[in-house]
């Protein structure tokens, strides 16, 4: 069987108070046949984490172009200078995610990764992208249906947020690239210490950009 691994990290100083404390992260993607039931069949893992670090969540809209994503689901797309913007030097931040990457019915690639950001502050956050392809296993192009949906969903106890979005990404079309597909969904609930704690709210469908 054929496999790739693929690391990248950092490491530097960062200035607390008078001294300097080392600042670094490492994050690897392997890509290869893990195997699995065909509704969750496993082709890719990914680990990281960070110390000293900050990792800085995309928008919903931006999660398909988060390196972290891309590292996996597409390597040849992988920029290190984002990679700069998404995680940055923070004293006393540290973070851990785990992803996976698999195939269901060979119809749907999707990518999921589940991080945690401790220290400063508390966070918790799954981002996700699946791409859905009608015949299965077509090349994009020539599909009647393709679709990508990126997803992420953040728990924030110290705002007393939780949030999901998902969202459809450009390249989604029926029957041709200029029968575009768009729209997407949000669900966010308030709870805690939070001003708004007990509301919620709750929109889903497609707009025209004007």
């Amino acid at each position: 069987d054929v496999f790739q691994i693929a690391v990248v990290g950092s490491y530097g100083t960062i200035k607390v108070g008078e001294e300097k404390k080392p600042s670094l992260f490492l994050y690897g993607a392997y890509a290869g046949v893990v195997g699995g039931p065909a509704a969750f069949f496993v082709t890719g893992l990914a680990l990281g984490g960070g110390y000293n670090m900050r990792l800085v969540l995309p928008p919903v809209e931006r999660v398909a172009e988060f390196p972290l994503v891309t590292a996996v689901t597409e390597p040849a797309k992988f920029d290190m200078a984002k990679l700069r913007d998404a995680i940055v030097p923070s004293a006393g931040d540290y973070w851990l995610a785990v992803g996976v990457k698999f195939t269901s019915f060979k119809i749907a690639d999707s990518f999921a990764l589940f991080s945690v950001t401790f220290g400063n502050r508390l966070q918790f956050a799954l981002l996700g992208l699946t791409k859905l392809s009608l015949p299965a296993g077509a090349a994009a192009r020539n599909c009647a249906v393709y679709a990508e949906l990126q997803i992420r969903a953040v728990l924030d106890p110290d705002a007393g947020l939780f949030s999901i979005g998902g969202r459809l990404t450009d390249n989604s079309f029926v029957f041709d690239t200029r029968i575009r597909l768009t729209g997407g969904f949000a669900f966010c609930v308030w709870f805690g210490k939070a001003k708004e704690a007990g509301d919620f709210v709750i929109s889903l469908g497609g707009y025209h950009p004007e």
